[in-house]
């Protein structure tokens, strides 16, 4: 049986929210609090109890540092 995974992003003018939901369950979400120049922060990590030492609120959290610093750091390798 194949797992469906999906990233979804929800952004309003001072936040981002990322939920991966895996066969129409939600595992994990992540909030993030934008704020001037590089002050972006986690505002909240949750991730589900099942789900927990499973590594996904790790690579959630690198997945979004390295969105936050090709935005804002476009040559930064």
């Amino acid at each position: 049986m194949c797992k469906t995974i999906l990233l979804y992003r929800l952004k309003s003018y001072d936040k981002e929210v990322y939920v991966v939901i895996r066969d129409k369950d939600v595992i994990v979400f992540i909030a993030i609090k934008k704020d001037i120049l590089f002050a972006n922060y986690i505002r909240r990590l949750v991730v589900r109890k099942d789900m927990h030492s499973k590594g996904i609120g790790t690579k959630l959290v690198k997945f979004i540092e390295e969105l936050t610093y090709k935005s804002r750091l476009p040559n930064f390798s």
